[in-house]
């Protein structure tokens, strides 16, 4: 379990650093714009952020809808016990 707990933090550390830096890169792409152009790259950006985040959202609730049809419907109940089988005869 540790290697897999490893793995994961190394992997959300490599995402938060290359997130970082393409932050970076777009803060100094923007300083060297006009004005206008600016925040029209600025506003462009937001809006993909924003449509990335309704998709993000929508997976995360097909996901859990999907999860909860399967625990409440398809799985047996387990309060269910079966009734013992009669004795066979010998």
């Amino acid at each position: 379990m540790r290697p897999l707990r490893l793995l994961l933090a190394a992997a959300a550390a490599a995402y938060a650093a290359g997130h970082y830096w393409q932050e970076r890169r777009r803060f100094a792409q923007l300083r060297n714009l006009p004005v206008r152009q600016a925040l029209a790259m600025h506003e462009r950006h937001r809006k993909r952020a924003e449509r990335t985040t309704w998709l993000l959202a929508g997976c995360v609730c097909l996901l859990s809808a999907g999860l909860a049809i399967y625990a409440f419907a398809i799985l047996p109940d387990p309060r269910i016990v079966h009734p013992p089988t009669a004795p066979t005869a010998r």
